[in-house]
C-alpha cells in the first residue's frame, strides 16, 4: 500500500500545470500581504502621531487592502465553465475599471480622513466597500452570461449535427434509392440557413424526430425502404418550411 507522501509525488508528477498555477497564486497571495503591510508601515513612519484615530487607521486599512487587492485582482477574475476562457477574457476590462476605482476612492478617503471629517470618512469607507461588493456581483453574473453565450456558440449548428446523423445511415442502407436520396437531403441540409435562436426550434425538433426515425429504420432488421423515403421526403419538405420561416424571420429584421 502506498504512503499519503507516495500518492502526492504521484499526482505532482502526473500534473505539474496544477502545482505551477497554486505557486504563483500562492506568490501573488504573499505579495498582496506584503503591499499592504508595506503601505500601512510607511503611513505610520512619516505620518505625525497626531493624526492618527480609528477613523484614520481604517481608512489606512480601506486603501492597503486595495493596493493589495490590484495585485491579486488577475486571480479575482471569473472562471470560464462552459464556455472556456470567454468569461475570464471579458472581465478584465471591468476588472480593471473596479481595481482603478477602489485605488483612487480609497486614496481619497485616506486624505479626507487625515483632515479630521471622521463622519465624510465614513460615509466614503461603506460608499467603497458597498461599491466594491456591487460591482463584484454585477462581474460575475455578466460572466456567467458571457460564458453561456460563447458555450452556446461553441456547440456544433443543428445542420452539423444533422449532417452527419444522415450521414451515417449512408453505410446503414442497403438499397440504392434510398442512398441516392440521402445523398440529396445531405447536399440539401448542407445548404439550409442557419437559424435564429427561438426561431425555428419546433420544426427543428421535427427534422431531428424524422432523421431519428429513418435511423432506426436503416439499423432494424425490418428494412422498410418505403417509409424510409418517406421520412427522407418529409425531412426535405420540412426543411423547405423552415427555410420559408426563416425568409420571413429576417424580413422582418
Amino acid at each position: 500500500m502506498k504512503s499519503s507522501n507516495q500518492k502526492n509525488v504521484a499526482f505532482w508528477a502526473t500534473d505539474p500545470g496544477s502545482g505551477v498555477k497554486m505557486s504563483v497564486k500562492s506568490l501573488f497571495a504573499i505579495a498582496s500581504l506584503i503591499a499592504i503591510a508595506a503601505v500601512i508601515a510607511i503611513a505610520y513612519i512619516v505620518l505625525p502621531e497626531r493624526i492618527w484615530s480609528a477613523t484614520s487607521i481604517a481608512a489606512l486599512l480601506l486603501f492597503g487592502t486595495a493596493v493589495g487587492f490590484a495585485l491579486y485582482a488577475p486571480f479575482s477574475l471569473p472562471s470560464g465553465n462552459k464556455g472556456g476562457d470567454a468569461a475570464p477574457m471579458a472581465s478584465i476590462g471591468p476588472m480593471g475599471v473596479i481595481v482603478t476605482g477602489l485605488l483612487g476612492w480609497s486614496a481619497i478617503t485616506f486624505v479626507v480622513a487625515l483632515t479630521g471629517r471622521e463622519s465624510v470618512t465614513w460615509a466614503m469607507m461603506i460608499v467603497a466597500a458597498a461599491g466594491f461588493l456591487i460591482s463584484n456581483f454585477i462581474l460575475h453574473a455578466a460572466a456567467k452570461i458571457a460564458d453561456q453565450a460563447a458555450a452556446e456558440t461553441a456547440r456544433p449548428s443543428v445542420r452539423t449535427l444533422w449532417r452527419g446523423q444522415l450521414e451515417c445511415l449512408m453505410p446503414a442502407t442497403r438499397d440504392a434509392n434510398v442512398r441516392a436520396s440521402l445523398v440529396r437531403l445531405v447536399e440539401k441540409v448542407s445548404y439550409a440557413s442557419s437559424g435564429a435562436a427561438g426561431s425555428v426550434n419546433a420544426v427543428d425538433d421535427q427534422i431531428t424526430a424524422a432523421i431519428a426515425a429513418a435511423h432506426e429504420l436503416c439499423t432494424s432488421n425490418f428494412h422498410d425502404t418505403e417509409q424510409i423515403q418517406h421520412l427522407i421526403a418529409r425531412t426535405e419538405v420540412l426543411l423547405d418550411q423552415r427555410e420559408s420561416q426563416l425568409c420571413a424571420i429576417r424580413s422582418k429584421a
